[in-house]
């Protein structure tokens, strides 16, 4: 599995997630009858939506091993080529009953 440059790759988007973290905090908050802290929500949804963003970067996700590698777009068919003939040249042993886990 490989990445272009101008790839992005998340489960969600970051102004999603950090929408979700903030009904949940306001929500635990409410249930304990703590006041919520508009400014603070605000800073942490900030930090959330930049964290994700950078993480959902080609160059982050291929340094996490998410993936086998980012290439020039021009280079897919040479590349898709290679990964069909490295697989073509010999049996797998051993994976009859499972396939392939990446994570």
């Amino acid at each position: 599995m490989f990445s272009w440059p101008s790839a992005k790759s998340a489960v969600m988007g970051g102004a999603q997630l950090a929408g979700v973290i903030s009904i949940v905090g306001k929500a635990a908050a409410e249930a304990r009858g703590q006041a919520w802290d508009e400014e603070a929500d605000a800073g942490m949804r900030a930090m959330v939506e930049q964290q994700i963003e950078q993480e959902s970067l080609p160059m982050f996700m291929s340094g996490m091993l998410y993936d086998d590698g980012v290439i020039d777009p021009r280079d897919t068919r040479t590349v898709l080529g290679m990964c069909l003939s490295a697989i073509a040249t010999e049996s797998i042993s051993g994976a009859e009953r499972f396939g392939v886990f990446r994570m």
